[in-house]
């Protein structure tokens, strides 16, 4: 019986930066695979729902204050301040890695690939903001927010080999899902328009997860 085998090998360029033995090391143990786990997630969203679990944010809605500009401005420092130290953390990682391993550094592709984790953490901020929004309460987001994305690489794994006979359901559930961003920019060169598709993810997703935030919160009951 006649087998067709395919067999693929990765030339020097695979990833940008890492090459040889280094690869599996400086990518995917350290450098792309980064993404929040169970203790970022209530610092994340601690900031905003803790405005509603303290009773603080009535104090500013009562003095007049536009319940918009209130959730537009704490939406960008949140944004920006965990952006910077997201970034900072990537950049920080990759310079570690190729100084250990001895790998000259290229800044271009570093910042690039730092740049798609941002606007991942963009989307996944936009998701979470929008569950404090909605629940109110700092553990009920961290739960909801636990459970979603790190389902995500659990029913990846289970379907990635047979993607394309997946239902409409699953396949919703991953491309809604940070994480199974995340994973991909682990194969970074070997996915085909992985740069359009997160952009498209990153965008679609903080322009709805903020119109819902603030169609619920225009018409939100303040305690």
């Amino acid at each position: 019986e006649d087998y067709d085998f395919q067999v693929i090998v990765p030339d020097n360029n695979f990833l940008p930066i890492a090459q040889g033995s280094a690869l599996t090391d400086s990518y995917t143990k350290h450098g792309i695979f980064i993404s929040p786990t169970e203790e970022e997630l209530p610092q994340i969203d601690a900031f905003f729902s803790r405005e509603y679990t303290d009773s603080t944010i009535k104090i500013a809605i009562a003095s007049g204050q536009s319940r918009i500009k209130f959730f537009v401005a704490k939406y960008i420092v949140i944004s920006i301040t965990s952006i910077f130290l997201y970034f900072s953390f990537i950049m920080i990682a990759f310079i570690i890695e190729c100084a250990k391993f001895n790998i000259p550094i290229q800044l271009f592709p570093m910042l690039k690939i730092a740049g798609l984790n941002c606007m991942i953490m963009g989307a996944f901020i936009g998701i979470t903001l929008m569950l404090c929004v909605i629940f109110k309460h700092t553990a009920i987001v961290v739960g909801a927010m636990s459970l979603f994305t790190f389902s995500g690489p659990l029913i990846y794994m289970m379907t990635w080999d047979n993607m394309s006979t997946q239902s409409w359901r699953v396949l919703t559930y991953l491309k809604i899902n940070p994480m199974y961003y995340w994973m991909n920019t682990c194969s970074y060169n070997m996915i085909n328009n992985l740069e359009i598709n997160i952009l498209i993810y990153f965008v679609g997703t903080v322009i709805i997860t903020f119109l819902v935030s603030a169609l619920i919160l225009r018409k939100q009951e303040i305690r």
